[in-house]
Formats: C-alpha cells, sequence, structure tokens
C-alpha cells in the first residue's frame, strides 16, 4: 500500500455489520443493483428483495437506496426492521416516529395504536401527500420471532391488505433471506401476487470487490500499490 498526502483520518471499512444510511460515502461496487431496485420500487406495488445471508441486502438498502430515495422531499421513507415484538404495533412506532421527527408532531403513536396498518397509512396522508416507500428489512425475522405467536396470522392479513389497497399512496419492499423466501406463502392467501415482483441479490463480482476494497481507501489518502499482494488477498477473502 502507498501512501498520498493523508486527507482524512476516516477509518476505510466498517466490518461485518451492514453499511448505515450515513456510510453512503464508503459504499462503492453496487451501482448496478441500486438503480435496478430502484427502478422496480419506483415502477410496482410490491418488490421482494432477496439473496443470500452476508450478501448486502441491508447495506444495498440503507447506503445505497434510501440515499437517493431521501433526496426526493416528496417522498416518505420509512424503514422498519423490529419483528421481535408485536410486529403490527412495532411497524406502526416506525411510521409514526417518521412523521413525527420530519413534521415536528405529537401525539401519534398513540393515535395510531388502535388503527389497522391501512388506516394507519391513510391518516398519514393528513400531513403529506407524498409516496409513502415502506422498507421492511430483516423480514425472515417475522417468521423467526412471530410464527407461533397469536399476532402472526392477524399481522399477514393486515399488511397484505395495505398492500392491496391502491388507494394508498404507498409501495413496500420485502427484504429477506433467499432462503426464508418459502415462508412468504403464508401470505399468498391474502397476497395472491406475493412472489410476482423480485429482486436476487448476487455476490459481488470480482471487479465489484475490487471498488469496495480500493474506493473506499482513497478516502483516507491512501492507496493500494498497483498489484499489491495484500489487495489480492483482500479479495480472495471477499469472494
Amino acid at each position: 500500500m502507498t501512501t498520498t498526502s493523508v486527507t482524512s483520518q476516516i477509518e476505510p471499512y466498517i466490518g461485518l455489520r451492514p453499511f448505515r444510511e450515513s456510510e453512503q460515502d464508503r459504499f462503492f461496487g453496487r451501482d448496478r443493483e441500486i438503480s435496478i431496485l430502484l427502478d422496480k420500487i419506483r415502477a410496482n406495488r410490491l418488490t421482494l428483495l432477496l439473496a443470500g445471508s452476508g450478501v448486502g441486502k441491508s447495506s444495498l438498502l440503507q447506503a445505497g437506496v434510501m440515499p437517493i430515495l431521501r433526496k426526493d422531499e416528496a417522498t416518505e421513507l420509512i424503514y422498519h426492521r423490529d419483528w421481535a415484538v408485536d410486529p403490527g404495533q412495532a411497524l406502526r412506532k416506525s411510521i409514526s416516529e417518521h412523521f413525527v421527527q420530519r413534521y415536528r408532531l405529537t401525539g401519534l403513536e398513540e393515535r395510531f395504536a388502535a388503527l389497522p396498518l391501512k388506516d394507519t397509512l391513510r391518516a398519514c396522508t393528513i400531513f403529506s401527500t407524498g409516496q409513502q416507500i415502506l422498507l421492511l428489512d430483516q423480514f425472515e425475522e417475522f417468521f423467526n420471532y412471530q410464527r407461533f405467536k397469536k399476532e402472526f396470522h392477524p399481522f399477514i392479513h393486515e399488511l397484505s391488505a395495505a398492500v392491496l389497497d391502491r388507494t394508498l399512496p404507498a409501495v413496500f419492499v420485502f427484504s429477506m433471506r433467499e432462503d426464508f423466501a418459502l415462508e412468504l406463502n403464508s401470505f399468498k392467501a391474502s397476497l395472491p401476487g406475493v412472489f410476482d415482483n423480485y429482486f436476487r441479490l448476487e455476490k459481488l463480482t470480482r471487479e465489484q470487490a475490487r471498488l469496495a476494497i480500493e474506493q473506499p481507501l482513497k478516502a483516507t489518502g491512501y492507496a493500494f500499490a498497483p498489484k499489491a499482494a495484500g489487495q489480492e488477498a483482500l479479495l480472495e477473502q471477499v469472494l
């Protein structure tokens, strides 16, 4: 590795956890996938994002897709990934928190608590006429935590009703591990088209992995020497 003028003390790599939205400047190698997923979200009521464990679904959403969607001030972007508690209440809480933070409102969580999901989303149109985009990340955890609880089937019907209600200015993304995809059969009775539109995120190609290694390092003022042995070793570990 060679040194250029050191312009930053930023740690170039985040480790094994997913990228956060604030780390978009260190997220490289997924431009094509970001473009495809954005097109699907903008053109469809429901999009499934599927991938193997550790491939980078959450990173793609948070550091790739969300910063672009957030540039549209008319968009109400709601990211949710807490499936360990009552799923309907938790999702309504995420929705209320978004509108409370963005519009400095009060009392929404209590107001929304007793409403079905589709009525919650409809009530939000009082505050904003923009499109509501709900990114439901790590959705496989819904099945892990809720399968044998009384909230399981009611939430499936509640969420399906919201997806199917085209009078709502809302679109949905279910992001989950592909080995859990067949669990979505639980939705087929109430949401027949649940499998109609999906995007499978593949592992990084060698060139994508090279970008993911080289580009964040440049921001620190360092760079790999041409054909550096350490870089090739990193590529082998990533792939």
